[in-house]
C-alpha cells in the first residue's frame, strides 16, 4: 500500500522551473571540471614519469621533479657567519621555488656551529678535498679547528642529497664549505684563491655537481638536458 503510494506520488512529480534549472547548473559545472581536468592533464604530461608509473596532480608532480640542493642563506635564511644573508635574485630560482624543487641547506649551522659565529678559513694546503683528507684543516679566527662541524655539515648534505636523488646544487661561492670556485686563502686577508669548500668537495666526489650563485642559467643548462 504504501509503495503504491509512493510510486504514485512519483509519477504525478512533475519538476518545476528552478528544479530544471538546478540540474543545468549542475550539468555546466560537471563540465567545466572535465575541461580543467583535461588541461591540467596536457599542461603537466611533460612531467609524466618515464617509467610508466602513475601520473599525479599539482604538488605531486613537484616530487617527480629533479630537486636542486640549495645554500640556506641564498633563499634569505639567517645562516651565515655574521648572521646575515645573500640573498639571489633569479627568475630561475622563483620557478624552482614555486615547483618545490629547492632544498634550502647550511652545512655550517647544521653541523652544529651558531649563528653568527667567527668566520672561518681552509688553513694548511690545499682546499676542501685536502680538509677531507686529513691534510688540512678549518679554523676561524681565533685559531680554533672547527674541521668538525664542516664535515659534519658535509656529510650530512650528501646524505640530503642521496635522500632525494639530488644530482645538482647551487652554492654560495667563497664559502670554506660551499665555495665552488673560489675560498679565501686561509690568511684571513680577504683574498680569494682558486678552490672548492668542504661541503663541495664531498659532493663532488659523489657525482654532483655543484654550481655557484652566479651561475644559475648553466646550472638551468644542466638541468634540462
Amino acid at each position: 500500500m504504501y509503495g503504491d503510494t509512493l510510486l504514485e506520488s512519483n509519477h504525478n512529480y512533475h519538476p518545476n522551473l528552478a528544479d530544471v534549472q538546478g540540474l543545468q547548473i549542475l550539468e555546466l559545472f560537471a563540465i567545466i571540471h572535465c575541461v580543467l581536468t583535461l588541461f591540467r592533464i596536457y599542461e603537466y604530461d611533460k612531467y609524466r614519469p618515464k617509467s610508466g608509473a602513475p601520473f599525479y596532480f599539482e604538488k605531486d608532480v613537484y616530487k617527480n621533479m629533479n630537486k636542486i640542493l640549495i645554500s640556506a642563506c641564498l633563499l634569505g635564511d639567517l645562516v651565515r657567519y655574521d648572521g646575515q644573508v645573500k640573498p639571489l635574485q633569479d627568475t630561475k630560482i622563483e620557478i624552482w621555488r614555486n615547483e618545490d624543487r629547492l632544498v634550502a641547506f647550511c652545512p655550517e649551522v647544521s653541523g652544529g656551529l651558531p649563528t653568527p659565529r667567527q668566520s672561518a678559513e681552509i688553513i694548511g694546503n690545499g682546499d676542501g678535498k685536502a680538509v677531507l683528507s686529513g691534510s688540512a684543516r678549518v679554523m676561524d679566527r681565533t685559531g680554533k679547528d672547527v674541521s668538525a662541524p664542516f664535515m659534519t655539515g658535509a656529510n650530512l648534505a650528501l646524505e640530503l642529497c642521496k635522500k632525494y636523488h639530488i644530482k645538482i646544487a647551487i652554492l654560495t661561492d667563497s664559502s670554506p664549505s660551499c665555495g665552488s670556485t673560489q675560498i679565501y686563502n686561509g690568511k684571513f686577508s680577504r683574498e680569494k684563491i682558486q678552490g672548492v669548500g668542504v661541503t663541495t668537495a664531498l659532493l663532488l666526489m659523489h657525482g654532483i655537481k655543484v654550481f655557484s650563485q652566479h651561475e644559475i642559467h648553466a646550472a638551468a643548462r644542466h638541468i634540462s638536458t
